[in-house]
């Protein structure tokens, strides 16, 4: 009787067991299409998990240290042999190693389970041999001066050659510690031959300035680009137009990830030589003062202003590098100076700043007045040695009658306590005084009854434009309503209908028809503004009150997969998942009538101006 007893309890436990998920039989594995590869080159993770899903995805985080995630993929795959269902999930990462040498990638964690480590080999990229054919791309970087003293322009520059045609690309900025760089110009373009074999250049300047003496590192600079593979898409205008469709035919093109580093450099940087001042420290290769006057400096009269400009130019400085003018204030002549105008421009070659400054001079006693001279020191780089900049004095005779220095004197008075006074002569020269002081409003009486009349002016504009505004919309809201009926009433309808239509074509699993029920929700739901195409609606997704990331994602995975040379296996059910909260909100936060509209228009407005 135990015997059966037993043998019924076998029989249960493997009728039980065969068909519970096979959790235990979960496995996860992971390989990369290539190895070893060049330290330019992208590579591909393929991470597998076997059995029944445990509904999480690969952690990543572990190779940032020693590659940069390009992007990921997704596909599954579930079988049904025998009354067995088994499901695989496969995820495809693109990597680009940062460093060459022997690589360990960490185990990949799927939920509870781990992969085994791999190893991958990478290589430096191959110099070229004779007879072998040069690379289809390559960005090389080179600088100038190569023994740059500090607080000096270094000119680095980057250029791209290419032989094939690039689809897209971007190359980044360099980052340089210890050191100020600026991009400067607009990128040049121009072709070129290397070793036989005509290449098109792209190059970019930037102007590093060093900080701290010393050696100074430059990192390599990333282009990272997609171009041709040779192979083309089949689309719907083959068929129409054959193959020759030119520049619409390549908006079809397959095309694969390129990369390319420029090579690092080190750079000596010297100190400042001795004897020279720190403070007053200008390396450039050439610097000259010059000035200007309003009117001739020999017609000059006493207590009339005249301008003098100064200007500073100096090659290899940017203006902020310039230093202030000195002052020429004594008893003959009185000084009030402007704001300098500083400005840098590119020549091609180096920057050149400029530094301007405007002197409003006063003479306050007729005669002979001498202007003093002005001297800037500065390190010539090119001579390797120390220059003076000199704007030689000026004599200035003032005309005029020592009487006229009065207005000089209450000018002065003006600019420097903002107080308004009048100089009135004394009719006789026993008078008790010769200086009376009006009312503190005599001078501002006249300019507070224009104000009045320009305030009341700018007031009744404004609200001209507030009654303008309100008649327009009122007109707006009546022609609108004539055009669309009972438009509050059937919204939330309408919405309901247009997300169901969306849900349909997820769980047919058909992506072609869920980009078009899409579409036709936000227009719907957006009924100012056209949609044209699925990113837009991911950006409609963006807002402060919830974190909509995963469905934005979701849909830019939907976009980047229905324009893809060889489309990959998609889950509409998890795709309905994912972007059905989103649509929901959206939905319920939306109003009715006017003030609906009105919520429908600042999205709008918020992203044009961004």
């Amino acid at each position: 009787m135990v015997t059966l007893r037993t043998g019924f309890l076998m029989v249960f436990l493997v009728i039980m067991f065969g068909h519970v998920p096979n959790i235990w039989g979960q496995t996860v594995r992971a390989y990369v299409d290539r190895n070893p590869i060049s330290v330019d080159e992208t590579v591909r993770l393929i991470v597998e998990q076997q059995g029944s899903s445990s509904g999480d995805d690969p952690d990543h985080s572990l190779l940032k240290n020693d590659f940069d995630i390009l992007g990921t993929s997704q596909s599954s795959q579930t079988s049904i042999i025998n009354g067995q269902t088994s499901e695989l999930r496969q995820w495809v990462t693109t990597l680009a190693p940062k460093h060459d040498g022997r690589i360990t990638i960490p185990p990949i964690t799927v939920g509870n389970q781990q992969s085994e480590p791999l190893v991958l080999m990478v290589q430096q990229p191959s110099q070229g041999k004779p007879g072998v054919a040069a690379k289809d791309i390559f960005l090389e970087a080179t600088v100038e001066p190569q023994q740059p003293y500090v607080q000096s322009q270094i000119v680095y520059t980057l250029r791209l050659y290419h032989a094939v045609s690039i689809l897209e690309g971007q190359i980044e900025d360099p980052q340089i510690s210890q050191a100020v760089v600026e991009r400067v110009g607009e990128d040049r373009s121009f072709d070129t031959v290397r070793d036989g074999r005509r290449y098109q250049v792209v190059e970019r300047r930037y102007l590093v300035v060093p900080q701290a003496s010393g050696s100074l590192k430059i990192p390599s600079v990333l282009f990272s680009g997609k171009v041709p593979d040779g192979r083309r898409s089949q689309s719907m205008f083959d068929d129409m137009f054959g193959n020759g469709l030119g520049s619409l035919g390549r908006r079809f093109q397959s095309a694969k990830l390129v990369r390319a580093r420029s090579q690092e450099m080190t750079l000596k940087i010297q100190e400042i030589p001795s004897g020279m001042n720190s403070d007053t420290w200008l390396p450039a290769r050439e610097l000259s003062v010059t000035e200007t006057w309003s009117i001739d400096p020999l017609e000059v009269q006493v207590g009339e202003p005249v301008t003098r400009t100064v200007t500073m130019s100096a090659k290899g400085l940017t203006g902020e590098q310039l230093p202030e003018l000195p002052l020429s204030d004594n008893d003959h002549v009185k000084v009030y100076p402007d704001q300098p105008t500083i400005s840098t421009e590119f020549d091609g070659s180096w920057a050149v700043g400029r530094r301007e400054q405007k002197l409003a001079l006063v003479p306050t006693s007729p005669g002979h007045l001498t202007i003093p001279e002005i001297r800037i020191q500065w390190w010539n780089l090119e001579e390797n040695r120390t220059e003076e900049a000199i704007l030689p004095a000026r004599d200035v005779m003032v005309q005029g009658t020592s009487s006229s220095s009065k207005i000089a004197a209450a000018l002065d008075n003006h600019v420097n306590s903002d107080v308004s006074q009048t100089v009135t002569p004394s009719p006789s020269a026993g008078a008790d005084s010769t200086m009376q002081k009006e009312p503190e409003n005599s001078f501002f009486s006249p300019m507070i009854g224009q104000w009045s009349v320009m305030t009341s002016f700018v007031c009744a504009l404004w609200l001209l434009t507030i009654v303008g505004w309100w008649y327009d919309r009122r007109k707006f809201r009546a022609h609108w309503k004539t055009l669309t009926p009972g438009v509050g009433e059937e919204r939330h309808y309408s919405l309901r209908e247009a997300r169901e239509a969306v849900k349909q074509a997820c769980l047919e699993n058909s992506p072609d028809r869920t980009r078009e029920a899409l579409l036709k929700w936000a227009s719907v739901r957006w009924e100012y503004q056209g949609h044209h195409n699925l990113g837009s609606i991911a950006r409609k997704l963006s807002t402060p009150q919830q974190n909509t990331s995963d469905a934005q994602q979701a849909i830019w995975d939907l976009d980047r997969n229905l324009y893809a040379a060889q489309r990959e296996e998609w889950n509409g059910k998890k795709f309905w998942n994912t972007i059905a909260p989103a649509l929901q909100s959206l939905e319920k936060k939306n109003g009715t009538g006017a003030s609906q509209r009105t919520q429908d228009l600042a999205p709008l407005y918020l992203h044009s101006s961004s």
